[in-house]
């Protein structure tokens, strides 16, 4: 028996040395050593623990290994030298890569390549069978590294972004890719598709971007081959004219369209009532004024997000907004939008997770109370433009149910001039702005004191009286408190620099503030710019705007 015994041992400790369990692949180990010396034009950017010794490699950085079989999986080689230096003749050498059998994924992206060897390299890395992720965005290639790129079948996801692709594009070098389910073709200068044979054959692309380049309409009615997409994006493009049904016909599989800052016309609105597998749709930033056309978009029932901020759209809200009940994000900010934003239209909407609403020309707000059930709610924004905008105060005490982290009113006219109830059960808000609203009442230190994680305080252009007082625990999340133009007075805190140690701009200017400036503004680590103007003194004054000079040169 002590034979087998010593028969199973030793093939126990084959196994064990042939799959390197206490480390990585020797083979590999040596290959990025080799990288480290061929790849990095300015080894002062090569992994300082990318060295030779007996460390294992799988724990070096940039690397990942499978746990398992200890081999490089991944490979983090981005951003790898100084982006303001100018490298001569630094060409990417894709045999580097080939020792790593098992690669799945290959990050090369923001690196200013003046091409490929002249060694087929990429055609090569097809042998990489198990490759899957490929990032060459920000690589400075131009339009010939489709062909090359096209020889790695077993990809589904490449990045192309930021490079210097121009014209038009012949997509039949893709053809092979017929794994590929995301590609992203964004920030080059692509003016259209040649050739749409080969996206015929990508027919299990779901994800496609394709913003930021010289599209046309044609362009996106050509994509109407791909019947697997789910997500594209072809914004900041040029999509002017008409498109009827029969050119979309195609996309109704589409969960997400951003066509957002692409000079698309009120036309486009009416076709996207038939794309009702839509989830995610953004019409940003296209001087749209038909507002009638939105009500198509009300038969968009799946509809999670939406945003049609920055056009020109005026009137009433559509009431069927309010049916959309799975929307999560709403932005109809910076439009012409008038009349009063009622109970119905928000009370419904109880998926929310941001609502904006800034920038248009209300006339009321209803209650809060109105959203009380909104239990996802995390940002709300509304900021008005002249005051105009009435806001009611609600005359019974309710509990929210939700915990905002963004919460900006200002530029309203608030009933009576009194805080907001609710505020006093927020824990979690980063940024709140109350600026312009004609509050009044004592100095809320309390959203200080309740809010820990507080980054933003805006509080301008109010009426609080009494002191400044600082929270009772230091708050080291702030950076940025503004309440200038109200009615403060007494002292500034003498310990300020204690409680709010990592501010970066503090405005106090227009209260009546007295005394002298407290020399703990030294301690603070950064104050790029503060003021406090209108004390009682000109000689005052004068040693604050020095001071303020002073800390933005720290």
């Amino acid at each position: 028996m002590k034979w087998i015994f010593w028969c199973w041992l030793s093939l126990v400790l084959v196994q064990l040395n042939d799959c390197q369990c206490f480390g990585c692949h020797e083979e590999e180990r040596l290959a990025l050593l080799k990288l480290k010396t061929s790849f990095y034009p300015d080894k002062s950017y090569a992994p300082p623990s990318w060295e030779d010794d007996d460390s294992d490699c799988c724990a070096w950085e940039n690397v990942v290994c499978d746990k398992e079989t200890k081999q490089v999986s991944k490979l983090f080689l981005n951003s790898s030298w100084d982006p303001l230096e100018v490298y001569e003749d630094v060409n990417l050498d894709a045999t580097l890569f080939l020792p790593f059998k098992d690669l799945t994924s290959l990050n090369l992206s923001s690196n200013m390549f003046s091409g490929l060897a002249d060694n087929d390299g990429f055609e090569r890395l097809s042998k990489l069978n198990k490759l899957r992720f490929l990032d060459l965005s920000g690589g400075y290639f131009n339009d010939s590294i489709l062909a090359h790129v096209g020889a790695i079948s077993s990809l589904t996801t490449l990045y192309l972004a930021s490079n210097l692709m121009t014209g038009a594009t012949h997509f039949q070098e893709l053809a092979a890719l017929s794994n590929l389910e995301e590609l992203d073709l964004s920030e080059n200068l692509l003016e259209s598709f040649m050739e749409i044979q080969g996206l015929k054959k990508l027919s299990k692309l779901k994800v496609l971007n394709l913003n930021s380049n010289k599209l046309n309409m044609s362009t996106l009615l050509s994509l109407g081959n791909l019947h697997s997409l789910k997500r594209l994006y072809i914004n900041h493009n040029s999509l002017e004219g008409s498109i009827t049904i029969d050119g979309l016909n195609s996309l109704r599989n589409l969960e997400v369209l951003d066509v957002s800052s692409s000079n698309i016309c009120s036309n486009f609105l009416q076709v996207l009532e038939y794309m009702i597998s839509l989830k995610g749709l953004s019409l940003r930033d296209n001087s749209l004024n038909a507002t009638l056309d939105l009500l198509g978009l009300c038969k968009l029932r799946d509809l999670e997000e939406l945003d049609i901020s920055h056009n020109s759209f005026k009137g009433t809200i559509p009431s069927c907004v309010e049916t959309l009940t799975s929307l999560r994000v709403l932005d109809i900010s910076r439009n012409r939008f008038s009349g009063n934003i009622s109970s119905s239209f928000i009370s419904n909407l109880i998926s929310l997770e941001f609502l904006s609403l800034s920038h248009n020309v209300f006339q009321s707000l209803a209650p809060f109370s109105s959203i009380a059930n909104h239990s996802k709610l995390e940002v709300f924004e509304l900021i008005g433009d002249n005051n105009g905008l009435m806001v009611e105060i609600d005359d019974h005490n309710w509990v929210p149910r939700f915990q905002l982290k963004i919460f900006r009113l200002s530029g309203c006219s608030v009933d009576e001039g009194s805080m907001f109830k609710f505020l006093s059960y927020q824990y979690d808000l980063r940024v709140i702005d109350l600026s312009d609203n004609n509050l009044e009442g004592d100095f809320p230190t309390w959203l200080m004191e309740n809010n820990t994680r507080m980054v933003e305080l805006h509080l301008k252009n109010n009426s609080f009286k009494g002191q400044f007082p600082l929270p009772c625990r230091p708050s080291t999340f702030i950076s940025v408190v503004d309440i200038s133009n109200n009615q403060l007075q007494g002292h500034i805190p003498s310990n300020i620099s204690v409680y709010l140690p990592n501010l970066k701009f503090l405005n106090l200017s227009t209260n009546s503030f007295k005394g002298s400036i407290p020399s703990s503004f030294g301690d603070m680590k950064i104050c790029s710019f503060w003021t406090c103007q209108t004390m009682n003194s000109w000689e005052t004054y004068l040693i604050a705007w020095s001071l303020a000079a002073f800390f933005c040169m720290l």
